[in-house]
């Protein structure tokens, strides 16, 4: 007699992978937002471009992609 092993469906690797990937990409994106909105200096003009912002979240999601 042959015994199978019964795992749960669900509970491996891959989905903890996909649960940590996306609580980064709402951290990245939430702080992206907060960068922009707080980072006004006195003129309310900033120092910077803020789609460069944009730019770099993208990128670091592509790396941490890979």
């Amino acid at each position: 007699m042959e015994r199978k092993c019964s795992r749960r469906p669900g509970l491996g690797p891959p989905t903890l992978y996909t649960f940590l990937l996306g609580i980064i990409f709402i951290t990245l994106s939430s702080s992206r937002i907060l960068l922009v909105k707080y980072s006004a200096n006195e003129e309310n003009k900033y120092d910077y471009l803020p789609t460069t912002v944009n730019v770099c979240s993208e990128l670091m999601k592509l790396i941490l992609c890979i």
